[in-house]
């Protein structure tokens, strides 16, 4: 009797010291699937690289992302496998590693599958030439960080300058490697290159 009670007890605090985990917000999932679904598109359309299609996740785990994206999707026709891995091997180094940034800091608690989608999603779109939220798909930088916000927020709070969040992810990336030249962001089909990156205009104006 005392032993059954024990046990009873030790389920009772092994339930007690499990995590929460927060019951996903149906807007950042729309917002997600929003992300995926525009990323994909740009890299199909060259505004990404060809890698970025593929999010640099596994094809079987990229399934399982647009299956859970877009129920609608019936039966998702997979590509050759080994033309798949060639093309998922050719995401960059910054973009793997951006990956492994976020998810180092991930919201607690929030459902471990969804964020790890959504970092490889934002990584991905980090190797645009436009806004983030452009090459994400998105409406605005307010999505974007609603994105973020939501399941990385360890990494948000961060961002206390209020850089541009391409520019602040690849900082930070440097941060993390100082002993590797981590290249800048892509940035030359956007207009405000100027404010974000002041330092590097001004030294080519007195060069010239």
């Amino acid at each position: 009797m005392a032993a059954a009670h024990r046990r009873e007890e030790d389920r009772r605090m092994n339930r007690a010291a499990a995590p929460v985990i927060a019951h996903p917000d149906a807007h950042v999932l729309r917002l997600l699937g929003r992300a995926v679904h525009g990323v994909m598109g740009h890299a199909q359309a060259g505004d990404l690289p060809l890698s970025a299609w593929t999010l640099s996740l596994p094809q079987e785990e990229l399934c399982e992302l647009l299956s859970f994206c877009f129920p609608e999707l019936d039966d998702l026709e997979r590509m050759p496998a080994q033309q798949y891995d060639t093309l998922m091997r050719q995401a960059s180094w910054e973009q793997r590693q951006l990956v492994q940034l976020l998810l180092a800091q991930c919201t607690i608690p929030v459902v471990e599958r969804h964020a790890y989608w959504a970092a490889h999603v934002v990584a991905a779109a980090a190797q645009g030439s436009r806004h983030l939220w452009e090459d994400m798909g998105l409406g605005g930088r307010e999505e974007v960080s609603t994105l973020l916000q939501y399941f990385f927020a360890p990494f948000c709070e961060k961002n206390i300058a209020h850089l541009k969040w391409k520019r602040f992810m690849f900082d930070q990336l440097a941060l993390m490697h100082p002993d590797v030249r981590v290249r800048k962001p892509d940035c030359t089909l956007c207009e405000q290159q100027r404010a974000c990156f002041p330092a590097e205009f001004a030294q080519e104006s007195k060069l010239t």
